[in-house]
């Protein structure tokens, strides 16, 4: 190992050092040497140490590509530097040659002991504890942690810390918290992930509090499968320690990798079936059924798909989403794979929306918050008739994704059921400008001053109500009468018979029109539920 000149400034931190260094030097070093004249030529690989004495007796030509650590006056090197090119590392004329070289070769020989003791306890596969351990020596107090994709600590330097509590937490506890976690998504981290796939010191404000080193392991396809991390709870981090913690992250890296012994980005069998199904990659019933057989996938029961896309995709973060899914959310039947830039969510049963909802809602609430922290959305489809079907499943999903994003973008969980008339709508708009397909005079009943009071809303419960008057006034807030007077007004103005079930099929149709173009749904009505709180029709 040669030995950075971050961390030559570290060992001679306890002198007054001035670099006389161009600004883009970076040197590395695998030896010291005192230096000497008869020392030529002058190795650019060995760190030599001196003083002003013996500095004079070199020629000028052979300090151009080394770097020396001297002792003597500044003015007389300063002048030096002015007519000759060198490289040095300067020390006040009072310290003691022999007691700088010691210095240095004696943490050279413990750097690259601890180097060797490293690669010894990886080659012989020893724990990763035992490795974190052996790389920890260079660190003092601050806690170095080896933790997996699933957020849990392989391997930790110390139990706990009494300088920062949130690290401590996650000493203590053997994980990082899902509140931690989601935080770290919220705070964009796992969004660009591969910003930390190289060494990088991350320097507060930041949600542990604190500086740190970190490396993220790469699967291959830009998804972190895990990381190493070294927070500064108790010292000021260095370029020296830097390069120190470099030197281990990158060996640990290869080891994790190594002993992990799977690559995330190879598709599971039930994966790949999922593409022969969505795609009809292949045809042949008989194979498909076979497979779904193997796979212990019933033929004769419905299924529901779920699709979560994101604003902007990042393999880590789906990958987390996935982890989240299959720890925390208990969805009937379910089975989480991935799906290009997207992951699916298959559930087995009949189980309408709003049951779904009512018998999950606390993993719903989880789900919705998670969704919300990734910038995430996630469209289920309608039951469909079987698993052969699945294409229909997913078209579904995804278009109850798309227009709920559209339409609904403060929501995020979507069901088909809900939007199906807009995809209707949106395929019908390709012959047809959606301005010339409702009936125009609606727009003489709107009042936006009124609100909730306008005719045109008035008219919108009135049929979504199935005409009942009395359950119109409660709605709204009005007398019996005064809704039978706005509906008389109301007709006047259509100049249509809302007797006629195509004149309010065609009203009705148009209140969607309208919600498409104005880009919002207007809420569903709420129904009511033997003397219970209201809840959402949804299918």
């Amino acid at each position: 190992m040669q030995i950075a000149q971050a961390v030559v400034m570290d060992i001679l931190r306890p002198y007054e050092v001035t670099q006389m260094l161009p600004p883009e030097s970076n040197f590395s070093f695998r030896t010291v040497q005192l230096l000497s004249a008869e020392a030529a030529p002058l190795d650019p690989a060995t760190l030599y140490v001196g003083t002003a004495a013996q500095f004079k007796l070199l020629r000028a030509a052979a300090l151009r590509n080394v770097c020396i650590v001297c002792i003597g006056k500044r003015e007389y090197f300063e002048k030096y530097c002015q007519r000759h090119t060198a490289n040095l590392l300067l020390l006040p004329e009072n310290t003691d040659l022999f007691t700088v070289a010691n210095r240095l070769i004696t943490a050279f020989a413990y750097i690259q002991h601890w180097e060797a003791e490293l690669d010894k306890a990886i080659l012989g596969k020893k724990s990763y504890q035992d490795v974190v351990d052996l790389g920890a020596r260079m660190f003092g107090e601050n806690p170095m942690l080896l933790v997996t994709a699933s957020y849990n600590v392989l391997a930790s330097s110390v139990s706990s810390t009494p300088y920062n509590e949130k690290v401590s937490s996650v000493l203590e506890k053997g994980y990082y918290p899902k509140e931690f976690a989601d935080a770290f998504l919220r705070m964009g981290y796992l969004s660009h992930v591969e910003r930390y796939m190289t060494v990088e010191q991350v320097d507060p404000p930041n949600y542990m509090g604190c500086p740190f080193f970190i490396l993220s392991f790469d699967a291959g396809n830009g998804t972190s499968i895990g990381f190493v991390a070294l927070y500064f709870v108790k010292d000021t981090p260095t370029e020296g320690l830097f390069e120190l913690f470099r030197v281990f992250a990158e060996r640990i890296n290869k080891y994790y990798k190594r002993q992990l012994q799977r690559d995330i980005s190879i598709p599971t069998a039930l994966e790949m079936f999922m593409v022969d199904l969505i795609e009809h990659t292949r045809e042949d019933q008989g194979y498909l059924i076979d497979r779904a057989r193997a796979l212990k996938l019933p033929l004769d029961e419905p299924y529901r798909l779920g699709i979560v896309k994101w604003e902007e995709y990042s393999p880590s973060v789906a990958h987390y989403i996935i982890g989240r899914l299959r720890a925390n959310l208990h969805f009937p039947s379910l089975k989480i794979l991935r799906y290009r830039q997207s992951v699916l969510l298959m559930m087995q049963g009949s189980m309408p929306s709003l049951k779904l909802q009512e018998s999950v809602n606390q993993s719903f609430h989880e789900f919705s918050a998670l969704l919300a922290d990734c910038k995430g959305y996630v469209g289920f489809s309608s039951i469909s008739n079987s698993l052969l079907k699945m294409d229909v499943a997913y078209r579904q999903a995804c278009a109850a994704e798309k227009y709920g994003k559209l339409l609904l973008p403060e929501q995020r969980m979507h069901f088909y059921s809900r939007f199906y008339i807009y995809e209707m709508l949106d395929a019908y708009s390709a012959q047809y400008q959606l301005d010339d397909m409702y009936i125009q005079k609606l727009r003489l009943l709107q009042n936006p001053e009124a609100g909730d009071y306008s005719n045109l809303h008035l008219l919108r419960i009135y049929l979504l109500t199935e005409r009942s008057l009395s359950t119109t006034a409660k709605l709204l807030h009005m007398h019996r009468n005064s809704v039978i007077y706005r509906l008389g007004k109301i007709q006047s103005i259509l100049a249509v018979d809302l007797d006629d079930p195509d004149v309010r099929l065609r009203l009705l149709i148009s209140f969607k029109i309208l919600e498409m173009l104005d880009g919002h749904v207007q809420p569903p009505l709420a129904r009511e539920n033997d003397g219970e709180d209201a809840v959402p029709v949804i299918e």
